[in-house]
């Protein structure tokens, strides 16, 4: 999770502190407008108010609530083969499809390593897209 903001400025003994609730991090300064922060994984799908300070005890500097997601699992791609020149419906199985990814256009389809559609997540279980053209 990166912080952006106005001025964060750098100083070998200043330290930035990223804080879940009674989860303390070492934040990265990046450059004078960005602060880096390696969030623990999280196993559920939950709200996370997070803070970013000077240190443990000042966590006033920039405060966000930040949304983790529970991983999805492909279970299922129906049709499993189509046309080259694109245009099959898919409808992809599996669990921990959130809708709110969705609203977001958080979720794609990917065919390979570089082309990615948008799909539409139809439920927790089922997302749908269309295949592009293969050249």
């Amino acid at each position: 999770l990166v912080f952006s903001g106005p001025h964060f400025p750098a100083s070998e003994t200043l330290e930035y502190v990223c804080s879940t609730g009674t989860t303390h991090v070492v934040g990265t300064w990046l450059n004078y407008t960005n602060v880096m922060c390696r969030l623990p994984a999280h196993s559920e799908a939950e709200d996370v108010d997070l803070s970013l300070g000077v240190s443990v005890r000042d966590t006033t500097t920039s405060r966000a609530t930040v949304r983790f997601f529970t991983t999805p699992n492909v279970t299922s791609v129906d049709p499993v083969c189509g046309p080259s020149n694109g245009g099959t419906h898919l409808q992809v199985g599996g669990t921990a499809f959130s809708s709110r990814l969705g609203e977001l256009d958080l979720v794609t389809c990917r065919f390979g390593d570089d082309v990615a559609v948008p799909a539409l997540v139809v439920s927790e279980t089922l997302v749908e897209c269309t295949t592009p053209r293969h050249p």
